[in-house]
């Protein structure tokens, strides 16, 4: 198996024969890759930042990124420092 094929590419290729290599130098590369792609799809293309608003709306995060909502204060040690005597 060789990292980089496209699906259309594996579609005959058995899950069963597939060999991953696990080595950190390996995978290092390949997530390194990934990663630099799916910042520039999400950043340049229109159809990346469409993706990044549907999340945005969907955890509910959208109306303050666009500063139409305030969230409240929260105080997040308020738990930790509470007297419990």
């Amino acid at each position: 198996m060789v990292y980089g094929r496209s699906p259309k590419e594996c579609e005959d290729v058995n899950v069963e024969d597939v060999n991953v290599e696990r080595r950190l130098s390996v995978l290092k590369q390949v997530q390194g890759t990934w990663l630099v792609e799916v910042y520039a799809f999400s950043t340049t293309s229109a159809q990346g930042k469409d993706h990044v608003l549907k999340g945005w709306k969907k955890v509910g995060i959208k109306g303050v990124v666009t500063e139409r909502e305030v969230l409240p204060l929260v105080e997040l040690y308020q738990e930790i420092y509470t007297d419990d005597s």
